[in-house]
């Protein structure tokens, strides 16, 4: 006789805090998510390369699919690289399209991110990658998103 599959055993309780234990700045890396996406949709309405403006959808349910759940958080250095993980000069809110695009071509990345921002910050940005990470605050990081996530209306 055939056994039959059983329903996932852990409870969604266990089930989070198994995913927190194998990544434990998914919290930091969701609200840094946020901040970026939705300062992209205040800064250009939508996706920072190529300005496809993006809307807020009214679902059939009442509810809203806010315009900045189209975008992705796109990192100009990878998110390997700790010390620069959660600075805003590192991120971008991209279409699908524009973050792939980039990805594949990251000469054209550092040009566009040059005339974005300007040659300064990129030379600062590439200088704090540099720190070592342990020096990170997180529950500073923390506050400070959701402060500035407030201040994006």
């Amino acid at each position: 006789s055939m056994t039959k599959l059983q329903p996932n055993p852990l409870p969604s309780l266990a089930r989070a805090l198994e995913i927190a234990r194998k990544r434990p700045d998914k919290y930091l890396d969701d609200l840094f998510s946020e901040f970026i996406r939705k300062r992209a949709i205040l800064r250009a309405g939508g996706c920072e390369r190529c300005q496809t403006p993006k809307y807020d959808i009214q679902k059939d349910n009442g509810e809203t699919f806010e315009a900045y759940k189209t975008l992705q958080c796109a990192h100009f250095y990878g998110r390997g690289r700790k010390a620069t993980r959660y600075d805003p000069d590192n991120g971008f809110g991209f279409c699908g399209a524009c973050h792939i695009y980039f990805t594949a071509h990251p000469a054209e990345f550092v040009e566009w991110f040059i005339q974005q921002k300007g040659q300064q910050v990129y030379d600062m940005l590439q200088a704090r990658t540099r720190t070592p990470a342990r020096y990170l605050d997180k529950a500073g990081i923390e506050l400070y998103l959701k402060e500035e996530i407030k201040k994006l209306v």
